[in-house]
């Protein structure tokens, strides 16, 4: 992330460093949909071309 120009401590320029980090994360998350390298249900509206999640108790076994 491009964040080499702020410290640590620099908590004044979060607004800032948010939006630097979230343009950077999509611009990488459209490197990978473009080279489908990656299911992209969440950009631009697509749907996940393998939606196969599974549902029932090995779903939930982590959510207690």
């Amino acid at each position: 992330m491009p964040v080499h120009d702020y410290g640590t401590l620099q908590f004044s320029k979060f607004d800032e460093i948010h939006s630097k980090g979230y343009l950077a994360a999509m611009e990488i998350l459209k490197k990978l949909d473009e080279e489908d390298r990656l299911p992209s249900p969440f950009i631009d509206g697509k749907e996940a071309a393998n939606s196969t999640r599974k549902k029932g108790r090995s779903a939930r076994r982590n959510s207690v």
